[in-house]
Parts: structure tokens; C-alpha cells; sequence
């Protein structure tokens, strides 16, 4: 971790360009405007922008450690099927993941809605948290991350018509 900060240390104090401070920039795509169509069609494809060792610092990242093997991922997934009561061998990859994940067995129209809802807000989650570890250096613990997951579930489903007779906050508990 020593070296790793030590090199961080290091290109900061390079400048191509004198007289202007270098950025961290990532161009996300040609129109620099970041959209869940866009991250999805990357997740999909297979590629993240560059290779890093983000989340444990030793496997390369790429979709599927980034998104289902880490342990931070891992464990995010283990509690969503805690919380939903669902008992499922975890697909291997993103792909099946997004093509299965209408799939869960649920007589429950509004708990197959909350689902694929939650399927995304986890994957979110857990991309928000990759950025803020490789471009703030700050990570958060992993209660902080699911009560987000959490947070973004409710808040995506607040006022649809499955969801439309609770209050945001019955939404936003447990």
C-alpha cells in the first residue's frame, strides 16, 4: 500500500503542460456526459476504462471481479439475497447477472419490480464506490454502501404504481 501511495505521490508531481494543473479526467465518452446507458453498455461489453487494483489491490480488475468476485461486491450481493429471501448460486459474470435478474421466483409483481431495481442500485453502488476509492482515495465501509443501496431503491421506486400507497421513508427502511 506503501508503494502505492508513493508512486500516486510521485505522477502528481509530473506536469506535461507547465503552468497548468494537471486533472484527474476521465472521459467517459464523446460527449463527456456520464449515463447509466453508457455504463451499462461498457459493463456488458466487458471493458472499464483502465485496469486497476481498486477494491483488494491484488487481481486486476476487470467487469466481473469488479462487479460479483471482490469481496465488497460479494458481500453486497450476499445481502441482497439475505434481505429478499432469495437462495440462489450467483451468476459468474455481469451478463447473466442483468439477463437473469428478472428471473427470481416471486408470485410478488412489486417484490420482481424492487428486485431488478435493487439489481442496478448495487451495481451503481458498487461503481460509485470503485471512482471514490481510484479518484478521491476514499473508501467507505461496507454498512455505508448498503444503506445507499438501500437509499437509491427506494428513491427509484418512490411514486411508481407498485409502490405508490407507501411513504418514501416506509420505502427507505429495511
Amino acid at each position: 500500500m506503501e508503494e502505492i501511495s508513493s508512486l500516486t505521490l510521485l505522477l502528481q508531481s509530473v506536469n506535461e503542460n507547465e503552468g497548468i494543473p494537471d486533472k484527474k479526467v476521465w472521459k467517459l465518452d464523446n460527449s463527456r456526459v456520464f449515463s447509466s446507458k453508457f455504463l451499462f453498455s461498457e459493463i456488458i461489453k466487458g471493458e472499464t476504462p483502465f485496469p486497476s487494483y481498486s477494491f483488494i489491490w491484488q487481481s486486476n480488475e476487470d467487469r466481473n471481479h469488479l462487479f460479483i468476485h471482490c469481496p465488497l461486491a460479494s458481500s453486497l450481493w450476499s445481502r441482497m439475497l439475505l434481505e429478499f429471501g432469495v437462495y440462489w448460486v450467483w451468476p459468474k459474470d455481469c451478463q447473466n447477472v442483468l439477463l437473469h435478474a428478472s428471473g427470481i421466483n416471486s408470485k410478488k409483481e412489486w417484490k420482481k419490480r424492487l428486485w431488478n431495481v435493487a439489481v442496478i442500485a448495487t451495481f451503481w453502488s458498487i461503481w460509485i464506490d470503485r471512482n471514490k476509492r481510484i479518484f478521491d482515495d476514499a473508501k467507505e465501509d461496507l454498512n455505508s454502501i448498503w444503506e445507499k443501496v438501500k437509499y437509491l431503491v427506494a428513491l427509484w421506486v418512490y411514486d411508481t404504481r407498485f409502490f405508490k400507497d407507501l411513504s418514501f421513508s416506509d420505502l427507505c427502511k429495511d
